[in-house]
């Protein structure tokens, strides 16, 4: 069909003959088959591969990433999460109905849908915002299957997809799909649907139907890009609660649907609101973006840039993990397990069952730090059936002989870089607040031991001091409370998606990932997190 343009990496996956093929196949041949085609492709488009090897190399640089080594590791995993989006996209569209079902009962999970249920409740539609990230391609089924009334905006490659995606579409009454070419305007049946109370799902980085306007940029990934607004404009127009769905790859069968709620006031800070949640997808996660061909369109020309914005802090505060956080642990848990074996077989026990009592009461909350350490101590004590210590005596030990051996241990062989305390020193200056927040007590002492002063911070927390271990958004409203800072202005910086992030989750607030695969990862996100500040490190600070 004429509108459909040139060949490219979709139509030629599509093929009919790849289709035929990939649709009577058992699924791990249809995936290796999938995999040959598209390599197959991109042999041949040499030019193409390269530039986009160029685009993801420019937008990882821009984020402060300089080690080569990872550089190229990242641009051969995002060439994976290209292959993945083609391979869902076959998935989705030439599997059969049964086939489908069956995938979607099994390992995708689904977080946030008491925000989608709530919004729904006020009768004005929901927006939802997407990107061209993680499973995506999967976040229609994971609703439908759950009976939400969802209208999804989108446009066919081939048109084959648009036959067998409305064949498909025929199994579930609640569901339509808006085709940009089949509807005079794609604007005003968007407005109908969210008028009938629907969820309209839609993406903010469809880069070619963006409204470009020299005058409305935004900085984003550390660029200056242009700003499109018409989700803010349709959120205004109608009343829309807006909410964002990213739908992370956590293996090649197993997805996490994340549905989170963009609080806003009046509409006004909708759009930006968006693209941070957009840019921390991505930023944490840039294998899993797969519109890197279109990353140059997205940022305004240098010669368009004649007054860029003056560079502004986003956030008011900033809240920092400790651990793994303000220092890189690498093999920090071995050497605490190690000497506390080293002591007795016993110390190491201990260590392990105190562990395990941990993680089951991540989230929980208690009304006191006493009930939370007794707590911890009791279960803890039950795991060790080898040993005959009460709850006292392991609770004394926790607190007298565990905390002395973890401080030797930071002491010995951990410090905080010279990147980090750049930064902390450059948003003191700003006058920015910043906290200190860990899961484990003796904060100060533990800073201490790591070369950090804690009067760094304006002040320091603790989980069990709290009597709430992470996940948890009480030291974060506490924050807010104490220095009347609204949550939607605070910054928490941690290494960890399930307590960290959970907890700014929980809070309201936005989260920044430390990544920690290695200290090369580690002293590039710290460059990164100076970089969205707008402070510069020099050599010696990185």
């Amino acid at each position: 069909m004429g509108h459909m343009g040139r060949l490219n990496i979709s139509r030629f996956i599509q093929h009919h003959r790849n289709i035929l093929f990939f649709r009577h196949t058992p699924n791990y041949v249809g995936y290796l088959y999938i995999k040959a085609v598209f390599k197959l492709y991109y042999f041949f488009r040499f030019q193409e591969k390269k530039m986009i090897r160029a685009n993801i190399t420019d937008f990882l640089e821009g984020l402060g990433w300089s080690d080569k080594k990872i550089l190229r590791r990242v641009v051969h995993q995002a060439f994976d999460g290209i292959f993945m989006h083609y391979y869902e996209k076959m998935f989705s569209a030439y599997k059969s109905y049964s086939e489908v079902e069956r995938f979607f009962s099994g390992p995708v999970t689904v977080e946030g849908l008491p925000h989608l249920d709530e919004a729904l409740a006020h009768g004005k539609g929901v927006i939802l915002v997407t990107a061209h990230w993680g499973g995506v391609e999967y976040i229609p089924w994971a609703l439908a299957f759950r009976s939400y009334p969802l209208s999804v905006i989108l446009e066919y490659q081939s048109e084959k997809l648009r036959q067998y995606l409305k064949e498909k579409n025929r199994y579930f009454e609640s569901v339509e799909l808006l085709n940009q070419s089949e509807v005079d305007s794609i604007w005003k049946q968007a407005l109908i649907s969210l008028q009938s109370n629907r969820v309209v799902m839609t993406q903010c980085d469809e880069v070619d139907v963006w409204r470009r306007r020299p005058k409305r940029n935004m900085c984003l990934f550390n660029r200056l890009v242009y700003y499109d607004n018409t989700i803010e404009l349709m959120a205004k127009h109608t009343g829309a609660t807006v909410m964002t769905a990213y739908m992370e790859r956590q293996g090649r069968k197993t997805y996490h649907l994340r549905l989170e709620p963009i609080h806003t006031d009046g509409y006004r800070n909708a759009g930006s609101k968006i693209y941070n949640r957009f840019e921390y997808y991505v930023s944490n996660h840039p294998e899993q973006w797969y519109q890197w061909k279109k990353w140059q369109k997205m940022k305004v020309p240098q010669s368009a840039a004649v007054a860029p914005p003056e560079p502004t802090d986003p956030y008011q505060a900033v809240i920092f993990d400790l651990d793994n956080t303000l220092y890189y642990a690498g093999g920090l848990r071995k050497r605490v397990l190690w000497r506390s074996f080293r002591k007795n077989v016993g110390e190491a026990i201990r260590l392990i069952a105190f562990q395990k009592a941990r993680k089951r009461l991540s989230g929980v909350p208690f009304s006191s730090s006493d009930l939370l350490l007794s707590e911890l101590a009791s279960r803890a004590s039950r795991d060790r059936t080898q040993s005959g210590d009460r709850t006292r005596d392991f609770r004394s030990w926790y607190q007298n002989r565990f905390y002395k051996l973890f401080m030797d241990v930071l002491r010995q062989g951990y410090s905080a870089p010279g990147a980090v305390t750049s930064v902390l020193q450059a948003l003191r200056a700003r006058g920015v607040r910043i906290f200190c927040y860990s899961d484990y007590s003796c904060v100060a002492q533990r800073l201490e031991a790591i070369g950090l002063n804690a009067q760094v911070f304006e002040d320091v927390f603790s989980g069990e001091d709290a009597g709430e271990l992470k996940p948890s958004a009480k030291v974060i409203h506490q924050v807010a409370s104490n220095t009347g800072i609204p949550s939607e202005t605070i910054l928490m910086v941690g290494d960890r998606n399930d307590t960290d992030g959970q907890s700014a989750d929980l809070a309201g607030c936005d989260f920044f990932r430390i990544h920690t695969d290695n200290r090369t990862q580690f002293i590039q996100s710290w460059s990164a997190l100076g970089l969205r500040f707008n402070i510069s490190m020099n050599g010696d600070a990185l």
